[in-house]
């Protein structure tokens, strides 16, 4: 057989052009499938950073939430607050499922674990801040309640004609005068404390206590004697039990 025919020529053509073809082909299916691979590989790394960052966001929303419940001053507030977090707390544990499940790398799956884990931690920690502020803003209220009391009873005992005809009045009015600027302090002090945590407080509210002047039962003592109930000193005490119990 002659090579140099025409017809052998071109059909040596049309095989290299078959062979070619088939080639082609063979190369655009391999890269199809590795932009595909490519394609998905981008689109489960995207999905974990979306996943990611709302599951930030749900975060700092319930971080939020634990800073309004730490201001409520109702209880009305504080469970609003509550029902936002917890809320929130399901949206990011479900987001930060989602980027575990797209996360590729092990590594990254163990990190996204712990996230889900930190997150049910801290959601438990604001729920109880959220159970310990109610307590503390019923504390208030029986405070504000107390110190009401004590006020009105201070200044009937002050403004009663009975006592301006007492043989000891300005030994009861002295006592009356000095428990009265003690429940002050001890009003700034409880203050003092909510405002700013401060430990030594209440260790020197005790000191104070100990030194005495214008402890309620000096007063109480006295006006007893002269047959008069105890006004203001009963309210005393119930405001120190309260102040007790916020500590």
């Amino acid at each position: 057989m002659k090579l140099n025919r025409i017809g052998n020529k071109l059909g040596l053509v049309g095989a290299f052009g078959v062979v070619l073809a088939v080639g082609m082909v063979a190369n655009q299916i391999v890269s199809e499938k590795k932009v595909t691979e490519a394609t998905a590989t981008a689109d489960r790394y995207q999905s974990v950073a979306e996943s990611a960052l709302l599951a930030h966001v749900d975060l700092r929303q319930v971080q939020l939430r634990a800073r309004k419940i730490r201001l409520a001053r109702n209880v009305a507030e504080v469970d609003t607050s509550l029902g936002e977090m917890r809320g929130f707390d399901e949206s990011g544990q479900k987001n930060a499922g989602a980027a575990y499940q797209s996360a590729v790398k092990p590594e990254n799956k163990e990190r996204f674990r712990k996230v889900k884990a930190l997150m049910a931690e801290f959601s438990a920690g604001v729920d109880e801040l959220g159970k310990v502020q109610k307590q503390a803003l019923a504390q208030i209220d029986k405070r504000t309640e107390v110190s009401g009391g004590w006020t009105k009873e201070m200044d009937a005992m002050l403004a009663s004609p009975v006592l301006a005809r007492l043989d000891e009045r300005e030994a009861i009015e002295k006592q009356l005068h000095r428990a009265d600027a003690k429940l002050n302090l001890m009003r700034a002090q409880v203050w003092r404390f909510g405002a700013t945590g401060d430990p030594s407080i209440p260790r020197r509210d005790r000191q104070d206590q100990g030194r005495g002047g214008g402890d309620p039962q000096a007063g109480r003592e006295l006006v007893r004697r002269q047959g008069i109930p105890d006004g203001p000193f009963g309210t005393a005490d119930d405001c120190r039990q309260v102040r007790r119990r916020q500590r």
